[in-house]
C-alpha cells in the first residue's frame, strides 16, 4: 500500500495519509459482504444468518466509520482523524495514550486515545505522527511496543 507521511499543505498543516487504502478495503468488503450474504441466505440455520449479518455490519462499520485513513495536525496542535464517513477533531494536548495492536493475522493498528474518544489508524508509517504528538504532549502514555519503536527511531535519528 502506498502512503504519504508528513506532507505539509500550504496552510501549514501536516497530513499523514494512506493513499488508496480506504477505497481498496471498501471494494474488498463489498465482494466479501456479498459472498457472506449469499451464503447466509442459502443457509437453513437462523444462527448462520444472524452471524453473517453481524459480521457484515461490523466490517462495514469498521471500514466506513472506525478506521481512519488520514490524520491532519495543524500548527496549533489540533488533530483531525478522518475516516470515509466521519471526522473527529481533538488536540494533541487531549491525547492520553497511544497503543499498538498486532493482530494474529499480521495486521497492525495504532489506537490514539484522547479525552472524549479514540481513533484507530491502520496505515504503516505512524512513527512520524507519534513523534509529532509526543513533541506537543510529552505526557502521552505509550504502550511498550510504541515506546520501543519510538526509542529505536530516536537512536537512529541522532548524528
Amino acid at each position: 500500500m502506498r502512503e504519504r507521511s508528513g506532507v505539509t499543505d500550504p496552510a501549514g498543516r501536516t497530513i499523514y495519509r494512506s493513499i488508496g487504502q480506504p477505497y481498496l478495503w471498501l471494494a474488498f468488503w463489498v465482494v466479501v459482504s456479498s459472498f457472506l450474504v449469499l451464503v447466509a441466505l442459502r443457509s437453513d440455520s437462523l444462527a448462520a444468518r444472524i452471524g453473517a449479518i453481524a459480521i457484515v455490519c461490523f466490517v462495514w462499520y469498521s471500514t466506513l466509520v472506525r478506521d481512519c485513513y488520514e490524520v491532519t495536525l495543524d500548527s496549533e496542535g489540533g488533530l483531525e482523524f478522518r475516516s470515509l464517513l466521519r471526522r473527529k477533531r481533538t488536540t494533541a494536548q487531549a491525547v492520553t495514550a497511544i497503543t499498538f495492536d498486532l493482530f494474529s493475522d499480521g495486521w497492525r493498528s495504532l489506537s490514539v486515545k484522547y479525552e472524549g474518544g479514540s481513533a484507530t489508524l491502520s496505515f504503516a508509517r505512524r512513527r512520524d505522527l507519534v513523534g509529532a504528538i509526543l513533541k506537543l504532549n510529552p505526557d502521552v502514555e505509550l504502550d511498550p511496543v510504541c515506546r520501543r519503536a519510538w526509542q529505536r527511531q530516536l537512536r537512529h535519528a541522532r548524528p
